[in-house]
């Protein structure tokens, strides 16, 4: 592989570092390309970027697809923020339930099955290219630069799932994702799969047992794998992530809209997997979320991100849902997460 393609490499691992941290990933070894960690739909990452346990929406196929069993109508959403370097971040995401005999509108603790699919997008223009001079090239010597053009990078994620309810209070959910990376004139494709798990009593007689819901995720299941057509590997470790969500005084409705008021509480911990082109073990991050609606209309959230402030507010019709999250970082810019719902 030649010297400029490493560059390049180098150059792409290094974006995807520092744009990581928006969500406060450390960019530790084994996560230098995985930019599916900054974290997707501005209601989840108002709340701390702690979902796992929640994922009654769209967002589920992200968060937990043992949550998508939660949708109880077709819903559609979106997402967009602006990363630092010039880097555009998009996401959209659908889901529909699934009756067992044919496609048809019914009660959502009807629906046994769920899919859902989900498409994330992040992007960056004009990133100067240069290489260190070469005596061997007329006109040049090593001490200088030489100015190589510039370079566009975008890296993108399918996500198809799909949830299944096992009983009134377990679902089962899978993930397979395929992530296309381009950089100049390389390119690097991976596989991968998240299984989730979702716990909830619905419509249990026990208030502490129906307003109590537990989520576990293992992402990146099978350790994706970029491979690049330079011959180069970079590989995404898997990580395990469980969350805990209790509701007070209000239930949520199916899909993640909140009949009348109440206090939604979140907590949830992750820790990534040691692989083998690991040293050490990477730092276990916590997630603390609260949504809290305060009339009919507007949820407000609050979140804590591995030790980032976020914050957000929503707007919820029947069948439209504005929402706006905050994200903060100790040392890159702070992001604006911008987000619409439509639920049929």
């Amino acid at each position: 592989m030649s010297k400029l393609a490493y560059l390049l490499i180098a150059t792409f691992s290094f974006l995807f570092t520092a744009s990581m941290n928006l969500c406060g990933e450390k960019g530790e070894a084994g996560t230098e390309l995985d930019f599916l960690t900054l974290g997707v739909g501005a209601r989840p990452c108002a709340m701390g970027g702690s979902f796992i346990s929640i994922s009654d929406d769209a967002n589920a196929s992200y968060w937990n697809p043992g949550g998508l069993v939660q949708v109880g109508t077709p819903q559609i959403t979106g997402m967009h923020t602006d990363l630092d370097f010039g880097t555009s971040y998009d996401y959209v995401s659908c889901a529909t339930p699934l009756s067992k005999d044919v496609l048809e509108m019914k009660t959502a603790d009807s629906y046994d099955n769920v899919i859902g699919f989900a498409f994330i997008r992040t992007a960056t223009g004009d990133i100067p290219i240069t290489q260190a001079g070469d005596d061997t090239i007329p006109g040049t010597n090593y001490t200088e630069i030489v100015y190589k053009g510039t370079a566009h990078f975008t890296a993108s994620s399918y996500l198809f799932s799909y949830g299944r309810r096992i009983t009134d209070w377990f679902s089962f959910g899978l993930t397979g994702k395929i992530v296309d990376m381009g950089l100049y004139t390389h390119n690097g494709t991976g596989y991968g799969l998240d299984m989730g798990i979702l716990l909830r009593k619905s419509g249990s007689r026990n208030p502490l047992l129906s307003n109590l819901s537990l989520g576990i995720l293992i992402q990146d299941l099978t350790v994706t794998k970029i491979n690049w057509d330079t011959d180069y590997t970079d590989e995404i470790s898997p990580a395990v992530k469980g969350g805990i969500t209790y509701r007070f005084f209000g239930a949520s409705a199916p899909g993640g809209w909140v009949p009348e008021e109440g206090i939604c509480l979140t907590v949830e911990g992750a820790q990534q997997i040691k692989t083998e082109r690991q040293e050490d073990w990477h730092k276990p991050e916590i997630h603390l979320g609260c949504e809290w609606k305060l009339v009919n209309l507007v949820p407000l959230r609050v979140g804590w991100d591995n030790g980032n402030l976020t914050a957000g507010i929503g707007f919820i019709t029947k069948h439209i849902c504005v929402d706006y999250g905050f994200v903060s970082h100790e040392e890159l810019k702070t992001t604006h997460r911008i987000g619409l719902t439509l639920r049929m």
